[in-house]
């Protein structure tokens, strides 16, 4: 008899990440350790997993495609070939629903294969899995595409949830800490940070890969280590309720981190980030690899009314922050 549900739906956050970015790359983390700070937000993916009336057929839309196949060796999508393969499924339809466009720099590629793997497992009533497992199974998938510069962070904030500090140890294990405030200060912070959408869409991999490539020439080491030295001050800083440090760190952070491949900035971003600086804010970063999407930027309160008058001419991107990472929101 089947075992399976008729219908699961998860729910995975995007993320936004404040600073280490890059040293979740194998290239670096395996010989200096890893960290960032990230959060969660209140902005989506949603994967549907439900019984196909066909058995043998394979149904998928995701990302505005469309795919019938009854082989998983017919699925275009790599990361969803992989996990529909792991799996073992079949007579299944698998969607996902977006909040937020992919490429933007909140970590969507991460999301969908978590979110996918979270409703797959869900579907066939396996037992559940940990936030370190889902994360976990994920990376491999992801990096079992053939992607050698696939990054951690991204899974791991998706699975977790919340604002939390992430290490990335030599030996490939994460550590992960929770970091705490008080809730009128945490929504400080929150109402301090601004997000702009400055369009396009980038190919994070290409930019991934240049710099690993370049830290594995040992290139961009000090560069990477006084990033990952940004780390600790912030979430020290944070422990402490002392919030409008986050501006000076998301300065010093961008500043670095533009520098670390081609691709991350250009004429057009660093005349938006001045401006930005220019009314108010006192540092931001691009989200993501970089060259495109969201630029996030740290605004104190007495700023906010030049800020706003600034930022009227671009989309701003309304959020909270989300205290949960993938969850199973429907099943039957």
């Amino acid at each position: 008899m089947d075992s399976t549900n008729n219908i699961v739906i998860t729910r995975t956050p995007f993320r936004i990440s404040f600073c280490g970015g890059g040293s979740d790359l194998e290239s670096y983390y395996k010989k200096n350790n890893g960290c960032v700070i990230s959060t969660t937000i209140n902005k989506y993916l949603y994967v549907i997993c439900k019984k196909n009336f066909v058995q043998n057929e394979i149904k998928l839309k995701y990302l505005d495609n469309i795919e019938n196949v009854s082989s998983c060796k017919e699925i275009n999508n790599e990361i969803l070939k992989k996990i529909v393969e792991k799996y073992n499924m079949h007579g299944v339809e698998i969607i996902t629903i977006s909040d937020i466009p992919k490429g933007t720099g909140l970590g969507s590629s991460s999301a969908f294969t978590v979110g996918t793997i979270n409703a797959i497992t869900e579907y066939k009533n396996e037992s559940k899995l940990t936030c370190t497992q889902l994360a976990n199974n994920a990376w491999q998938i992801e990096k079992d595409t053939g992607n050698k510069s696939i990054g951690k962070q991204d899974q791991w904030a998706v699975a977790f949830g919340e604002l939390k500090y992430y290490q990335f140890n030599k030996d490939g294990s994460v550590y992960v800490e929770r970091i705490e405030m008080k809730t009128e200060v945490l929504e400080k912070l929150q109402e301090n940070l601004y997000m702009i959408y400055v369009g396009g869409e980038h190919k994070s991999y290409e930019i991934l890969d240049e710099q690993a490539k370049r830290l594995e020439k040992g290139t961009n080491i000090e560069k990477q280590q006084k990033i990952c030295k940004l780390v600790p001050i912030l979430k020290n800083a944070l422990y402490d309720g002392n919030i409008d440090v986050m501006g000076e760190i998301l300065n010093q952070n961008w500043n670095l981190k533009k520098n670390l491949a081609s691709g991350i900035s250009n004429d057009r971003l660093d005349d938006i980030y001045q401006k930005a600086l220019e009314n108010g804010a006192t540092g931001g970063k691009l989200l993501g690899a970089g060259g495109s999407g969201f630029f996030l930027f740290y605004v104190p309160k007495q700023n906010h009314k030049k800020f706003d008058k600034f930022s009227q001419t671009y989309k701003i991107l309304d959020f909270k922050f989300e205290n949960k990472g993938s969850t199973t929101i429907y099943k039957i």
